[in-house]
């Protein structure tokens, strides 16, 4: 994977198999990382949703590394 690629808020749907209301709802209640703009396209850091997403799965597992 590349150091820094971004990912649109349709693609993290996709790829990650999240709905458009739990992504809506994550958002709007500041649990998801922050976006980048770019050009008015609002975007992600792939590597700030893998690592949100692994942090999540560890917590509702109950682990703690």
């Amino acid at each position: 994977t590349h150091l820094f690629s971004l990912i649109s808020k349709s693609d993290i749907r996709t790829e990650f198999c999240i709905s458009k209301s739990t992504l809506d709802r994550w958002i709007k209640l500041g649990l998801w990382p922050k976006p980048i703009k770019i050009a008015g396209t609002t975007l992600w850091r792939r590597t700030d949703i893998e690592a949100f997403l692994e942090q999540s799965s560890q917590k509702s597992q109950g682990g703690n590394s």
